[in-house]
């Protein structure tokens, strides 16, 4: 029993043992690729990438990192 959804309707087979065509495109290319399993990772670049090395994250940090100093300094002039 399964289902497929194609761009026009849903179509479903009762059956367990029926097998059922699809004039879905994407799913005929899968079943003509294989299962993306199969498939080895892509890589985007020669060096590995790493989150502390976005230019995004790595500002967060130092605003952070510049918020907590505040904080302690102003905890030093209070006491």
């Amino acid at each position: 029993m399964g289902c497929s959804i194609n761009k026009k309707k849903l179509s479903c087979s009762t059956s367990i043992n029926s097998t059922k065509t699809t004039n879905d495109n994407f799913e005929q290319y899968l079943k003509s690729v294989g299962s993306l399993a199969e498939f080895n990772e892509i890589r985007r670049g020669k060096v590995p990438y790493q989150i502390s090395k976005n230019p995004i994250i790595l500002r967060r940090m130092n605003k952070s990192k510049e918020k907590l100093d505040d904080i302690d300094q102003d905890k030093m002039f209070v006491n």
